[in-house]
């Protein structure tokens, strides 16, 4: 589901009955826990990879898919103020999990008129509690329903970002924004060129803005910043504009199924492409090309072989090198 500051979250189910495997519990920290009595909620672990150590927790019941059959997305972050991020991954975290509530009237079904609400609320390590839930209203959205859009989502400053279609049939996307400071949703509108697109990324743009990455159906690819003022009302602005087709390898760069935007790497300007000859990062600032995977992707009208991709950062804690060196040099002095 997502991956960032030494940690990642992943959707899964255990058992509580099922007896640990030998040697596992020696891998869980002595913090694990378990959120939530009732069966069938959301399960999902925060893991760092680096130290082994996993937490579990489960979501609210509305965000439970097997009982609403809702569409969500989570985001893990570290809860520190002030944090650079340099080794935070041991420390306490959030997780932010955002779900849509699909609300319709029998009479209303014939017609196709659906209108929809989004809901948020926020885990904490340090509390072992979920925030009650926020909303917000995002009016009607098409026969088929609406969904959470499976990429990364984006962090800037205090406020997830992530994607919204509101309606399948005619690729109408906005971005959901929300707030962890003010506990506050809030939808804004793509640039005219992006509303239809079938293939937007959020990233981190200059001065830690939010961005959108566009890739049309002739692989040109639209990179724009925005700023929302205070009302919600959002201003976009063009930076830059390339042709992928002569950059990053492609077998058949006009078919729309063999290319992909999945993923990006938070506050650098480099995004992840998936083609049919593999799997690349592109550094949009110095274009830079880099070999992930010759995996190649492929688009099935029942399997998306790549949703999103995400590259995992670790930490290197310099005070505990620092003094770990330092006990060294004391016992060879002595």
């Amino acid at each position: 589901m997502d991956c960032r500051h030494g940690r990642v979250l992943l959707e899964c189910d255990w058992d509580e009955a099922e007896k640990e495997d030998e040697g596992e519990e020696d891998d869980m920290e002595e913090g694990d826990l378990d959120v939530g009595e009732e069966e069938g909620n959301l399960k999902m672990v925060v893991w760092d990879p680096v130290s082994g150590s996993r937490t579990k927790l489960r979501g609210l019941d509305m965000f439970d898919p097997d009982i609403n059959g809702t569409s969500y997305w989570g985001t893990v972050l570290c809860a520190l103020d002030g944090c650079n991020h340099a080794a935070c991954n041991l420390g306490p975290f959030f997780v932010a999990l955002t779900t849509l509530d699909m609300q319709y009237e029998e009479d209303e079904i014939q017609e196709g008129n659906y209108t929809s609400q989004m809901w948020a609320s926020i885990y904490s390590s340090e509390t072992r509690e979920w925030t009650s839930p926020t909303s917000i209203h995002i009016g009607g959205v098409g026969r088929f329903g609406a969904y959470v859009v499976g990429r990364p989502s984006v962090l800037v400053g205090q406020a997830v970002h992530l994607l919204l279609r509101r309606d399948p049939t005619a690729s109408d996307i906005c971005i959901l924004k929300y707030d962890l400071g003010t506990d506050r949703l809030t939808a804004i509108d793509l640039p005219g060129m992006c509303v239809s697109s079938s293939n937007p990324l959020l990233i981190s743009a200059g001065d830690s803005g939010l961005g959108l990455v566009h890739l049309d159906q002739d692989m040109m690819c639209f990179i724009c910043s925005v700023e929302v003022s205070v009302d919600g009302v959002a201003s976009w602005t063009l930076l830059r504009e390339m042709d992928l087709k002569t950059l990053v390898p492609i077998r058949k760069p006009m078919k729309l199924s063999s290319r992909k935007l999945v993923g990006c790497v938070e506050g650098t300007g480099i995004i992840i492409v998936v083609t049919d000859l593999g799997a690349f990062t592109v550094d949009l600032k110095s274009l830079r090309l880099r070999k992930l995977s010759s995996k190649r992707y492929k688009f099935t009208c029942t399997r998306d072989a790549f949703d999103n991709l995400f590259l995992y950062t670790s930490f290197n804690n310099p005070t505990a090198v620092a003094g770990a060196v330092a006990v060294a040099e004391t016992k060879i002095s002595k």
